[in-house]
């Protein structure tokens, strides 16, 4: 049985729990919720009779001690003794009553048969009881001294109804399953939206497995027919032509690096002379200055601009001369070794060495395209090679999708459970019954393998 199989058999299969060793109770997930009510069912007695009665014995006990806080209230306090401590014990009476009257009002039990509600009632009525009677211990205290009859029937009473709301929070405890059905249910209910979008998500993953599995099988035909293609005599004369483009762009690109390496040797006294010129020590012509200008920012352009190197050699003369006047300051080694340089300079064919030979590449390279164009199959392969590469990227997309949500499945299976290992322990714990979750062992751990992306 596959894992999508699984997870429909959990949402909507049968099967009865069974136990599985002494002492354990082995549940489907899908029968925890008939668990639950056949458990809360065995216990509804704690509703429709126990509680009650408690009720009904809190209520009775709060009518008595309303009876005593009246007779209390006609009570008159003796003129005999300190009159001070007299009219401090009326007080105090007085406040007794209205502030035990409220807390009896506040503790009446409530008309429901919710659990919660019970429960809440239960444990806040205690607190609160306990809290307003120490709060109003001195009170208590003034007015016992003198009324001690009636504060002792009404001390009576208040122990009563303590112990009639400690009875209750006994019986709660004792049957805390009940009382947690529904926070049970919402666990239930919440794991069973985990695993509509874990099956959600397994089934995301098996379409893109099936859309991977197309675009891979397209990609491979794809790459079949370009190899077949590239092999027929067309395609290998297209790889010639290919081949010689190839080497007439490194040629091109060596002969601009030897160029450069020929006038290289002039930039520093050159450098100088564009310094002078722009302090006005020395003036160049329009034509010396860009030339100038082009060799210090791109010297590779100088000779497709300047094709018989004229005007770099005019430029040249101009450099002999400031260096023989001596405007141009060099150390007496470099200025020999400058001179030389323009002289050897001086004596270059630009034309023939450089210009010329770099026309003669660009024709070929002219030629070598328009024959490339003249050849139907380069279409073929241009369009087979743009189809690979859009099967590669739609793979590579494809493929980091899934793995996403093969991630997001991992977590929500381990998410899973979790929560039905922490349901069976509450179960176990509520029973005293072993409880355990049969689809804990099936889920978790589960590990995920991730697709490589290309």
């Amino acid at each position: 049985m596959n894992f999508l199989e699984k997870l429909f058999a959990w949402l909507f299969g049968g099967g009865n729990a069974k136990p599985t060793q002494r002492g354990v109770t082995e549940l489907r997930f899908d029968e925890v919720g008939p668990f639950l009510e056949s458990r809360a069912a065995q216990k509804s007695e704690v509703v429709d009779k126990e509680v009650p009665a408690k009720f009904a014995e809190i209520k009775h006990t709060i009518r008595e001690t309303k009876a005593l806080l009246e007779s209390l209230e006609k009570e008159e306090i003796g003129e005999d003794g300190n009159k001070r401590f007299r009219k401090a014990a009326k007080t105090a009476k007085d406040d007794s009553i209205r502030k035990m009257s409220a807390v009896l009002e506040r503790i009446q039990p409530p008309f429901t048969d919710d659990v919660e509600k019970i429960r809440d009632y239960s444990y806040e009525s205690l607190e609160l009881l306990d809290k307003k009677v120490r709060s109003n211990s001195k009170n208590i205290a003034y007015t016992s001294f003198i009324l001690k009859d009636t504060m002792r029937e009404i001390g009576k009473k208040v122990d009563a109804l303590e112990n009639s709301l400690k009875s209750l929070i006994e019986t709660i405890r004792k049957n805390d399953f009940l009382f947690q059905k529904k926070s049970l249910m919402s666990a239930v209910e919440e794991v069973k939206q985990e695993k509509a979008e874990l099956l959600r998500a397994e089934e995301k993953i098996s379409a893109l497995e099936k859309t991977l599995e197309s675009i891979e099988k397209n990609s491979k035909a794809a790459k079949a027919a370009l190899e077949r293609t590239m092999n027929s005599g067309s395609a290998q004369e297209l790889q010639a032509l290919e081949s010689r483009k190839k080497e007439i762009l490194l040629e091109k690109a060596k002969l601009r690096e030897k160029f450069v390496e020929t006038v290289l040797c002039m930039e520093r006294p050159l450098k100088k002379l564009a310094n002078l010129s722009e302090k006005g020590l020395y003036s160049l012509d329009t034509e010396s200055e860009n030339t100038l200008s082009l060799f210090l920012r791109e010297p590779g352009l100088l000779y497709k601009r300047d094709t018989k190197g004229e005007s770099f050699k005019k430029l040249l003369k101009a450099l002999k001369e400031t260096i023989v006047s001596e405007k141009i300051d060099l150390a007496e080694k470099e200025r020999a070794k400058a001179l030389e340089n323009i002289e050897e300079l001086l004596s270059v064919d630009f034309f023939s060495d450089f210009f010329w030979k770099e026309n003669s590449l660009e024709k070929s390279l002219r030629e070598t395209e328009a024959k490339e164009k003249t050849i139907s199959v380069k279409a073929e392969i241009d369009s087979a090679n743009k189809e690979i590469e859009s099967f590669d990227r739609d793979s590579r997309e494809t493929t980091v999708a899934m793995n996403e949500l093969r991630r997001e499945a991992e977590n929500r299976r381990k998410k899973i459970a979790e929560s039905l290992r922490s349901l069976g322990a509450t179960l176990s714990s509520l029973t005293g019954e072993k409880v355990e979750i049969a689809e804990v062992k099936e889920l978790f751990p589960r590990p995920t393998a991730l697709r490589e992306s290309d």
